[in-house]
């Protein structure tokens, strides 16, 4: 089944997200990554402002198979999770 789900990230760069997506992706288009039976989309990177703390907040946006998606978001998280301090 077709599905699109959308993630906010705070504390990663838009730049360390395309280098992660580009290596997984098959093709690459505008901010748009495609692999098999997935698209992730990533959006401008904003700032979100905590207190006095800046951090970098990206929106991505995924488009594919619902398997597909479970097993990438997984693998994301893990490679992503940041520990707090």
């Amino acid at each position: 089944m077709k599905i699109q789900r959308v993630h906010e990230t705070r504390g990663v760069t838009r730049a360390e997200l395309a280098e992660y997506f580009k290596e997984l992706a098959s093709c690459e288009a505008g901010g748009a990554y495609y692999g098999k039976g997935w698209q992730v989309i990533l959006a401008e990177e904003k700032i979100c402002r905590l207190g006095s703390i800046k951090l970098p907040e990206v929106t991505i946006t995924f488009h594919g198979e619902e398997g597909v998606y479970h097993e990438m978001i997984a693998i994301f998280r893990l490679k992503f999770l940041r520990a707090g301090g």
